[in-house]
């Protein structure tokens, strides 16, 4: 297993890549750096599987076009759910 940072994406507030045998995960945070006036934390969590990566090319458009599948929504939700409790009381930047 290996982990990097700082050489991929220099412009994101923090990326890591993660390497563990065939399989890679890039994660990156990108915030805002100015205060929310609003007491709710504004977070976005992407989550996207790429099928060129398996070998797999879709055929149809809405795919060619990144709709988001069922699979991906729900993983989504669930680092969502996952992280935002882990959020300082007060931090209110969007994320």
């Amino acid at each position: 297993m290996s982990l990097e940072t700082g050489r991929i994406g220099p412009l994101a507030d923090g990326v890591v890549l993660a390497q563990y045998g065939d399989t890679s995960v890039l994660a990156s945070v990108v915030s805002e750096h100015q205060l929310g006036e609003s007491d709710f934390l504004a977070l976005q969590v992407e989550y996207r599987e790429k099928s060129f990566a398996q070998g797999i090319i879709p055929q149809t458009a809405t795919r060619r076009e990144g709709a988001n599948t069922d699979y991906e929504i729900l993983g989504a939700r669930i680092i969502d759910r996952t992280l935002r409790p882990l959020f300082p009381k007060g931090y209110s930047y969007e994320t």
